[in-house]
This record gives structure tokens, C-alpha cells and sequence, in this order.
């Protein structure tokens, strides 16, 4: 039944998304008042301190004073790389209504106070979340996505939700990604050619993910004396 509707949902944005957003609102309003304490608790876990190559990284929620950034983030990345975000609207105001919307879950991950990164978790009535990532072009192939992934499964697990997106089959990064760390199950092809996907959580979600990323190709040091924190992180 919560496939039947979902698939109903993405349809209905699809096709007829004023329709969608009357429907939107009313999802939000009755997802905030039976999942409230589960969506503090997520979000009062959510900042995850560590590095990025080398330098000082922080995951964590984004708020409605993160609009000129994350609109500038949004906006300097390529269409390329955006396409497989439609039909989701990424102009300012469309995400101005993001920020502000308790029933969607917004993350960023900054490197050195600049965004890299851009997660969301949109909530549904049903008990599922969707989630939806974008990194930073300039970044891709470094091992951020996998551990962008592992961190919204965490918050999953952490809300008590069964984590779901649609993906575009033939976006081969994304879906290799996501094969390479956790499986997952098509439950059911959408009308525009993406499917829904359900991935299975697993007992390591209880935990948050450390964050530790180094560029590759890594040389033959050990990870764990490349993942030495910086001075200013250390003396904290």
C-alpha cells in the first residue's frame, strides 16, 4: 500500500505539481505530529565532526540562514549534474521552502566553512524517507557520496524510517555508489523512467559514520596516520 502511494506521489509531482505541493503540505503537517520527538532526536544527533583531505569538515543541518549558501552551491553546479534531481526544483524560492519545511531534512557538509555537499531526507507519513545527495563536481570520485550515503542511513535508522529514493538506473555513479555499500531492493518502476529503491539498513546504522575522508589515490601510509585531525581540531 505505502508503494502504491508513493508511486501515486512522484507521479502527481511529475505531471501535476500544483496538485502535489496542496499534497505536500498536508503530508508535512500530519508527519510532524506523529513523528516530532523522532525528527528532534535525529536532528539533535546530526553533527558529525572530522576531515576532508586532510582539512577540517563538519556535517550538519541546514537552516533557513543557509539559503545564500546553499542557493550559490546549487547554482555554480553544473545542469550535467543536476538532471537527475528532476523533477525536483532547485531555484531559490524552491529551496527557501525547502529550508523552512519540517518534514524535510536537510544536511550540509562543509570543508573549511565552505559547502561541499548537499543531503536531504523528505519524510512521508508512511514511515519511509527519501534521500537525495549533491556534491560538489570538482569533488566526485573521492569517496564523499559512499560516506554521504552511509551518514543519511544512520539518520534513517536514527528516525526510525525505511530509507527509500528514486533512481535513474542509467545513473551508473549513483547506483554503483550506493550497490558498493548497501543493498537494496527495487520495489517498483516509476512513470518516468527511475524506480523506486528501498535500502536495506543495517546494524552498523546505529552508529554515525566516521568522518575521514583522504583523496585518492592514497599512497601506502596507514589510514589511521593519515586521519591524524589537524591542530586546530586537536586542541579542541
Amino acid at each position: 500500500m505505502a508503494s502504491w502511494l508513493d508511486r501515486t506521489a512522484y507521479s502527481i509531482k511529475t505531471y501535476c505539481p500544483w496538485i502535489y505541493d496542496l499534497m505536500a503540505k498536508g503530508n508535512a503537517a500530519l508527519t510532524v505530529a506523529l513523528y516530532t520527538g523522532r525528527i528532534r532526536r535525529a536532528l539533535s544527533q546530526a553533527t558529525v565532526t572530522g576531515t576532508v583531505f586532510g582539512a577540517p569538515a563538519t556535517i550538519r543541518p541546514l537552516n533557513s540562514g543557509d539559503l545564500d549558501a546553499l542557493d550559490a552551491f546549487v547554482s555554480s553546479t553544473p545542469e550535467e549534474h543536476l538532471r537527475y534531481f528532476h523533477p525536483h526544483r532547485m531555484n531559490r524560492e524552491s529551496l527557501q521552502q525547502v529550508l523552512k519545511s519540517q518534514a524535510i531534512l536537510t544536511y550540509g557538509l562543509f570543508i573549511e566553512n565552505e559547502l561541499a555537499a548537499y543531503l536531504i531526507l523528505k519524510l512521508f507519513a508512511t514511515g519511509r524517507a527519501y534521500l537525495g545527495r549533491l556534491v560538489a563536481p570538482s569533488l566526485a570520485g573521492q569517496g564523499i557520496g559512499k560516506w554521504l550515503a552511509k551518514y543519511l542511513y544512520w539518520q534513517g535508522y536514527n528516525l526510525g524510517f525505511r530509507v527509500c529514493g528514486t533512481m535513474n538506473l542509467q545513473n551508473l555513479p549513483s547506483k554503483h555508489s550506493h550497490a558498493s555499500i548497501r543493498p537494496f531492493s527495487i520495489v517498483a518502476p516509476l512513470s518516468t523512467g527511475y524506480h523506486l529503491v528501498e535500502f536495506h539498513i543495517l546494524g552498523s546504522d546505529a552508529h554515525p559514520p566516521k568522518l575521514c575522508i583522504e583523496r585518492k589515490p592514497r599512497s601506502a601510509e596507514s589510514s589511521a596516520a593519515q586521519c591524524t585531525p589537524p591542530a586546530e581540531l586537536q586542541a579542541r
